[in-house]
């Protein structure tokens, strides 16, 4: 084993270094490192106590190694393709019947009816608009609750044993924040502006529109103070403090994403809706058709990524991970059970919030 660590040393080291081998391989001894698998296992820990030019040459060796043993495998799914189409026809879905109906209470420049108009009244309007505004928001945050835990666990599930959970949650949350605080004022910015049928707010259409952004707006600034508030916690904490806090409020760590991505969903249904009364037919079906390719390519990149494991993990803590996952995962689901029954209780008339 020593002659095995010995000539690899001489090989990492080079002819021009390689009389200080001896010198490399006694360090190394004396932090109980006798070959060459723990010498690579152990590198991150073992390479500050080498000198600087020895470091230098091994840690060129050993990466060189790791690249020509990699394996990179391009994954062809048809199965993540057909889910995504699926998923991205239901997500368009919505904004093409909505801006197919664009005239549905509108009236003809002789002051008559449009044929199968609706009328804007407000039972009309509760049972066409309002009322489903607020069943797509309570599907949608129940929606959340239950998606949540499973993007949360996305973020942290392959990485590496060197990474500092406390860094990774840290990074993760200030990205979210940043990209929700971004599309919050483009929303926002949306709401203020003109409706799709310029001059008439209350058309069926325009409603739509507003009451979209608004449950947007809402996932928004719900996503961007829960990913403040958990990196005003976390900052303070030593990663195993981190991993517990994490642990005891999952579902808030997961959550932001699912909510922005609830936030996307539904500023594209609006914008789709508001291409159809701001444009005509003829560019609504133009913008459904792209943003069906938009949601299409993200869905199904979403898909590939979620399936990549991790090769460098040893199988000890992958089974770790595994009943850690399904611990966090129950206890998650006490969680989303809470805002399901808080959620239950919203409707036309109610005023209940949210448990969580």
């Amino acid at each position: 084993m020593a002659s095995e660590l010995h000539d690899y040393l001489i090989k990492s080291l080079g002819e021009k270094h390689a009389q200080h081998a001896p010198v490399v391989a006694e360090r190394l001894k004396e932090q109980c490192c006798l070959d060459v698998d723990t010498l690579k296992q152990c590198w991150e820990e073992l390479k500050p106590t080498l000198p600087a030019v020895a470091q230098k040459m091994i840690n060129d060796s050993i990466f060189k190694e790791q690249i020509e043993e990699m394996n990179f495998e391009q994954r062809l799914s048809p199965v993540n393709w057909v889910k995504a189409s699926v998923i991205s026809v239901l997500m368009v879905f919505l904004g093409a019947i909505i801006g197919g109906f664009q005239n549905a209470d509108g009236t003809l420049e002789n002051g008559g009816v449009a044929a199968g108009a609706f009328d804007n009244s407000t039972s009309f309007m509760w049972g066409w608009v309002w009322g489903p505004l607020i069943g797509l928001g309570t599907i949608q945050i129940s929606a959340v609750a239950q998606l949540g835990p499973q993007f949360g666990w996305d973020m942290i599930q392959e990485r590496s044993d060197s990474v500092s959970m406390r860094e990774t949650m840290r990074s993760n949350m200030t990205n979210i924040a940043i990209v929700g605080a971004l599309f919050l004022a483009t929303v926002w910015a949306m709401l203020q502006s003109d409706p799709p049928i310029e001059g008439f707010p209350s058309r069926f259409i325009s409603q739509w529109y507003s009451g979209l952004l608004t449950i947007s707006i809402a996932f928004l600034l719900i996503s961007v103070m829960t990913c403040v508030v958990a990196l005003l916690y976390v900052e303070g904490l030593d990663n195993q403090a981190a991993l517990k806090c994490v642990g005891d409020n999952f579902m808030y760590f997961g959550e932001p994403i699912a909510l922005t991505l609830f936030a996307m969903l539904n500023t594209i249904i609006a914008t789709i809706i508001w291409i159809f009364g701001a444009y005509g037919m003829a560019m609504g079906i133009i913008s459904v058709v792209f943003f069906f390719w938009a949601c299409l390519r993200t869905t199904v990149i979403y898909l590939y990524l979620s399936e990549w494991t991790n090769p460098f993990l040893d199988l000890t803590e992958v089974q770790r991970r595994k009943a850690l996952a399904k611990s966090l995962t129950a206890r998650s689901k006490i969680a989303a059970k809470s805002t399901q029954l808080a959620t239950a209780k919203v409707g036309p008339q109610g005023g209940q919030g949210l448990g969580n």
